[in-house]
């Protein structure tokens, strides 16, 4: 039998589910008699694999033989609402009346209190029942419910009573207080401030989109999730034991929420634009032999972006506090996890054509499983026998249900699952699998055990029913795409007809803790980001503008909608060529040696990293001025400076073989064309200025065309480059002196950032003193990158600068000239110079100083 309602009435006969010709095709693989019995030692292929197929098998089977059994549970769950939405009718009413005239006042208020009392309790015994099914994937004991409910003994903190006390002024230390405030173990541990400090830092390292949907609620989720498995893991120690474990949690919580949130959020589901191939190889590379080896990390191979460094930091934390070869099943299981989600993130729309949508199970089974395993082998001191059967097969029903609640959001990203699988592919209805696997664990893994009959019913359905009473349409699209049974169309009708006050009374913990965190965090000072994520954030918007600027007779408006594009293109615009291009390759396909346009867009293209139009958007952050405004001085920048990169690069020049991860121009297409394409782009940068008179007085848009022009031109820009080929060629035995050498960096690199900041200034009519120092700043801060260019030509690999090192083996530089030593410690002279500059300015420079630190830091 399945979870059966012994006091409910008698339903009409169920209409059976209809079993699709392709779903039957298929077929059970005979001999299946019961879900495979995972233990320690399947978390690795190929076991784990044949394990997952062989209990997909049995369910399949098992949901084909007993359409009865999923109608009952469907049901069950139904009447579970009903009952809900009928109690918070009757709790609305006791609120309204009057008391009864037989009872005194005190006498009624007592009578509502036992009430509230009772209700109270119930919904306790609810919540911890839930959380020992769905998290520990076991029922508790009459008696270790009893002293929670009763707070006999130690007493669960309450998620409820966490949500109520954040502070949320405070942000990342009003979350991580609350969370750690209702454990009296960790009251004054050292952890609790390290563990602000990380939530902090990864706050303002996460992609701006990904902090906004929610990532940092799933972190503190997590965090909470494992303290949780950890208090209830150690009801019965000592105070020290207790003490000892819930610490060591506090880092293994926060290192597991943090990984996920950038490993799942910000790798896999990102937009391919905004993690170039190159580096989303890197990181596959390295959490593969990590996660496989224990072995420590190349850090010299890492991007250079905080999750990175972050993703490194966290990986060390956690071989601290779990060695490898003591925990080798901690590891294959975040190894399964991992592989399973790199899998599922690279399967398509056509694989799922082509295969059905039954090619998706395998790996979300292992993905949502191996989630739940890990966070018991950290929650937990010792595992109970059958644990990873009943944790593997429980989590995929949850998986389930997120995919039904976030259909919206994984439509509107372009993430595959099966409720965003193409509707023309059949062979499977996940919306009857939802109910029909949760009627089979009950059924086969737990033999309709009520407390698990309790936890499916009541909290487990209750939490895709939110889903549907949020909005009425949702429902009516399901019952519009799948041929859904009696039993589904109601429990869809009763959901959808919730009152608020039984939504909310079916919201778990979790759900509270997470919502209310995500609320809080999802907002974050922009100038105390990381400036590399500041850089990634805008980098996409940035190529939407310098793409619209470029097309032929470009004014920067893009064709179609105006917006942006989730690939960083303007709508309804040519694309440009192919960034992916590898080394010593010819022209671009169907692509002529001589064409100005595609030179142009090649030249644009690539893994570039945009730094002058981020070094204006950081000084508009400081300056609030709305990034709209100043859009042609973004393109303008980027077109002047792609055009002087064509010809530095030119033989007659610095011969360059590589640029932005690319054979550089004059490799590629008709070395005249290349420089008649660098002309047309420094002519097209200049009718990008005068586009400025549309926000800014018309006499200022004048001055900063001058001022363009005089920069840009003889009299510094070219100037310095002139210096550099005189320098490296001189024909004369005068010995180059390092006064030569900083001389020619700031005519090339401090112009060049000058002159991403200085029009802004101008245009806004900043006063002289001002722009006197933004000026310093850009004089010192362009020497700090240039020698940090030459330490990083002399050490750094060509693939993770995406240009020659070692090019300029024959020219003079800032290392050769001074020694690494005193080149690094003058670096640092000019650096606080450029951040002594910044301090002397009325206006938020926070992202301009950080980006200075960048320069004499970065890897890349």
């Amino acid at each position: 039998m399945g979870c059966v309602d012994k006091q409910a009435e008698p339903e009409p006969e169920p209409r059976p589910k209809p079993e699709p010709a392709a779903a039957r095709s298929g077929g059970a693989s005979p001999g299946i008699v019961a879900p495979y019995l995972f233990g320690p030692d399947d978390l690795a292929a190929p076991r784990l694999d044949a394990g997952v197929h062989r209990t997909l098998d049995d369910y399949y089977r098992w949901r084909d033989r007993n359409p009865d059994r999923v109608a009952e549970h469907v049901n069950a769950c139904t009447r579970e609402l009903e009952r809900v939405a009928d109690r918070h009718r009757h709790r609305h009413h006791r609120h309204l009346v009057r008391a009864p005239q037989a009872l005194a006042p005190e006498r009624w208020s007592t009578r509502l209190s036992a009430r509230r009392r009772a209700d109270e309790r119930e919904r306790l015994t609810h919540e911890v029942n839930y959380f020992a099914v769905y998290n520990l994937g076991e029922v508790p004991s009459p008696e270790v419910m009893a002293r929670i409910v009763d707070g006999t003994h130690v007493r669960l903190p309450s998620a409820r009573r966490i949500v109520a006390d954040i502070d949320e002024r405070h942000g990342v230390h009003g979350v991580a207080r609350s969370l750690v405030r209702h454990l009296p173990e960790l009251d004054r541990v050292p952890e609790v401030d390290r563990l602000t400090e990380r939530l902090n830092r990864l706050h303002h390292a996460l992609p701006e989109d990904v902090v906004a949907a929610g990532a940092m609620g799933k972190v503190v989720r997590t965090l909470a999730g494992v303290l949780a498995i950890g208090a209830y893991d150690t009801l019965d120690a000592d105070q020290p034991v207790r003490v000892a474990h819930l610490t060591r949690l506090l880092t293994a919580g926060y290192a597991y929420g943090a990984a996920y949130a950038i490993v799942d959020d910000s790798f896999h589901d990102v937009p391919h634009d905004r993690l170039p191939p190159p580096d989303r190889e890197r990181y596959h590379r390295l959490l593969t032999h990590a996660l496989a080896t224990g072995e420590d990390v190349d850090t010299a191979a890492l991007p250079d972006h905080p999750l990175a460094e972050e993703l490194c930091g966290l990986y060390d934390l956690m071989r601290t506090h779990y060695p490898f070869d003591r925990h080798r099943n901690l590891y294959r299981a975040a190894q399964a996890m991992y592989l399973a989600q790199d899998r599922d993130a690279a399967r398509t729309a056509d694989d799922v054509r082509a295969q059905g949508i039954r090619v998706l199970y395998p790996d979300i089974f292992i993905k949502a499983g191996m989630s739940r395993i890990v966070a018991n082998i950290l929650g937990r001191r010792e595992l109970p026998d059958g644990f990873y059967t009943r944790a593997l097969l429980l989590k995929f029903l949850s998986q389930f249900s997120d995919d039904l609640r976030d259909v919206e959001q994984d439509t509107a990203a372009g993430r595959l699952t099966p409720f965003t699988a193409p509707p023309e592919v059949t062979d499977s209805d996940p919306l009857y699998d939802l109910f029909a696997y949760r009627a089979y664990v009950a059924a086969e893994v737990f033999q309709a055990d009520p407390g698990v009959c309790d936890a499916l019913e009541h909290f487990g359905a209750g939490k895709f029913a939110e889903h549907f009473a949020a909005d009425p349409a949702r429902a009516a699209r399901l019952l519009r795409r799948y041929d859904v049974t009696t039993e589904i169309a109601r429990f869809l009708r009763t959901a959808t007809g919730l009152r608020a006050s039984a939504v909310r009374a079916l919201e778990t913990t979790d759900t509270r803790l997470r919502l209310r965190s995500e609320q809080i965090l999802s907002r974050r000072d922009p100038a105390a980001v990381d400036v590399r994520t500041f850089t990634a954030d805008r980098l996409g918007h940035i190529n939407h503008i310098v793409h619209s600027a470029n097309q032929p007779g470009g004014t920067g408006q893009p064709a179609g909608t105006g917006q942006p594009t989730g690939t960083g293109q303007p709508a309804g615009t040519r694309e440009p060529i192919d960034t992916s291009q590898p080394a010593g390759t010819s022209q671009p396909a169907e692509t002529s040696p001589h064409d100005l346009d595609a030179i142009r867009a090649y030249a644009l293209g690539g893994h570039a990293k945009r730094l002058r139009p981020v070094l204006t958007l950081m000084l508009a952050e400081g300056l609030r001025v709305p990034t709209r405004a100043i859009e042609p001085l973004l393109a303008a920048s980027e077109l002047f400076h792609t055009a002087s990169l064509l010809l530095d690069d030119l033989p007659a020049q610095d011969n360059a073989t590589t640029r932005r991860g690319r054979p550089t121009a004059h490799r590629v297409f008709d070395e005249g064309s290349v420089q008649l394409a660098a002309v047309s782009m420094i002519s097209s940068g200049f009718g990008q200025l005068a586009r400025l008179h549309e926000h800014f007085p018309p006499v200022r848009v004048v001055e900063v065309v001058a001022y363009a022009g005089s920069t840009l031109g003889p009299e510094r820009l070219c100037r310095g480059q002139n210096l550099d080929l005189h320098l490296a060629r001189r024909a004369d035995d005068r010995p180059v002196t390092g006064t030569d050498i900083l001389e020619m960096y700031r005519l090339k690199s401090s112009t060049s950032i000058e002159a991403a900041l200085v029009p802004l200034m101008m245009l806004l009519g900043r006063p002289d003193r001002e722009i006197s120092l933004v000026e310093r700043y850009a004089r010192h801060a362009g020497i700090v990158f240039q020698i940090r260019d030459d330490v990083l030509d002399l050490t750094a690999a060509d693939d993770l600068l995406g240009k020659d090192t070692g090019h300029d083996t024959g020219k003079v530089n800032a290392v050769r000239a001074y020694g690494r030593a005193e080149a690094e410690r003058l670096m640092h002279h000019h650096l606080t110079e450029a951040v002594g500059a910044c301090a002397d300015l009325r206006f938020d420079t926070r992202l301009l100083e950080a980006m200075a630190h960048h320069f004499a830091t970065r890897r890349r």
